[in-house]
């Protein structure tokens, strides 16, 4: 499976599924908890930006890298930058020695190149913030739930090996593009999340929408809270500083598509203290949606799943029962909605965390489709899959509507 000149990314995507092509969707049920304790790098989640200037680089350091020059083409001072910044996110009671050969290492897996000979897509700097994160999914579940189906019905001839182990029969992916796992067992699991936000480049002066793409082992270990939360990977509503490999540009250039590299989970996401306004930039980049456009709205982006919708609503009811693996019903309501015409609902995974009552402005992130219920009515609705909620205030109403307040606790750290 592996190549003889490891390549660390290439490496993640053959073990772990389609790669840059995989997309996550919506409705995901991850089958275990996230860890909570995982630590990404004790450097990785300080609360200040990382100065570099004061980091003295050693001779032999410094002449690998002027040896580098010409190969990774890249300047000397480009790359003293980088392997500060790796330097300084590596922890452990280790030397001098050993920590600066593990920065090098960190820094010459970016520039690696493949057995093709094809170089390496390079892991850009970037700086942003990030609003809502997706359900975590992990592919190989559906992949294996596919295999098992073919051999109930076709035997395991072809579609298993000696071992007993699940064979991937894609030799092509729905994107048109070639499987590279075709024909391997498929792998234990294949982790996937997508984080939503505004991304820039250290030479842009504006932000633009972005969608990164988190797999592995790591994926599945991701910490988020708001933005003052504590011992998080990631704190949402803030700005931080990352790398990762620019996928794509959407066509009208609003929206980075980044995937995540190796050095993204090794570095993390530094907070910045920078003057940026997040909600400024969240009203300027996203388009809030009413929810009698929901409707609307799935229609036009239900298959694109780089897209999140943004609305502020009221909370109309919290369900106290929960549903299936453990969700909940909310409905929310806003002033869009004519007497009489039904709000949004949706079925709110138990990992999301939230604080509210039917007295709460909630703001929310996610995606909706196209869904008609009952079954053949042809009643068509949108139905909402909920990426995060943000309470925004509670209202003090001295006459309820409701014969009961249901609160929701929030969840243990």
């Amino acid at each position: 499976m592996f190549e003889e000149k490891f390549d660390v990314d290439e490496m993640l995507n053959e073990l772990l599924g389609e790669g840059e092509n995989a997309t996550v969707e919506e409705d995901a049920k991850p089958e275990a908890k996230t860890p909570s304790e995982q630590v990404v790098s004790a450097e990785a989640t300080v609360e200040k930006t990382i100065d570099t200037t004061n980091i003295n680089l050693p001779a032999k350091v410094s002449n690998t890298l002027k040896q580098w020059v010409s190969i990774v083409e890249k300047d000397y001072e480009f790359l003293v930058e980088r392997v500060k910044l790796f330097y300084s996110a590596i922890g452990g009671d280790i030397s001098e020695e050993e920590r600066w050969n593990r920065a090098i290492l960190d820094l010459k897996s970016t520039f690696s190149v493949r057995k093709d000979s094809k170089p390496k897509a390079e892991v850009l700097d970037f700086e942003g913030i990030f609003y809502a994160v997706s359900s975590l999914r992990d592919f190989a579940k559906d992949v294996h739930d596919a295999a098992a189906k073919l051999v109930a019905t076709h035997g395991p001839s072809g579609l298993m090996n000696d071992k007993g182990e699940y064979l991937d029969t894609r030799e092509y992916f729905a994107s048109g593009k070639k499987n590279s796992g075709f024909g391997k067992p498929i792998p234990e699991h294949n982790y996937q999340v997508q984080l939503f936000g505004i991304a820039r480049q250290p030479d842009e002066s504006e932000f633009r929408k972005c969608v990164l793409t988190l797999r592995g082992p790591q994926a599945a270990m991701l910490r988020v809270g708001d933005g003052d939360e504590q011992r998080v990977h990631l704190k949402l509503d803030t700005l931080c500083k990352f790398v990762a490999i620019n996928k794509a540009m959407d066509p009208d250039n609003t929206t980075y598509t980044l995937n995540s590299s190796v050095n993204t989970y090794r570095t993390g996401f530094i907070p910045l203290d920078k003057p940026v306004d997040a909600e400024e930039e969240l009203k300027k980049n996203f388009e809030f949606v009413p929810l009698n456009g929901l409707l609307n709205w799935a229609k036009k982006y239900e298959k694109n799943y780089n897209k999140i919708f943004v609305f502020d609503a009221d909370i109309k009811f919290i369900d106290p029962k929960t549903y299936g693996s453990g969700s909940t019903r909310v409905t929310f309501e806003d002033v869009s909605l004519a007497p009489g015409e039904f709000g949004a609902t949706a079925f709110i995974d138990k990992n999301i965390r939230f604080n509210a009552t039917k007295n709460s402005r909630v703001r929310v992130f996610g995606r909706a489709k196209q869904n008609e219920y009952p079954k053949g009515s042809g009643i068509i609705s949108p139905q909402v899959s909920v990426y995060r909620i943000k309470n925004l205030f509670d209202y003090n109403r001295s006459v309820s509507t409701e014969d009961e307040d249901v609160t929701f606790a929030e969840w243990e750290q």
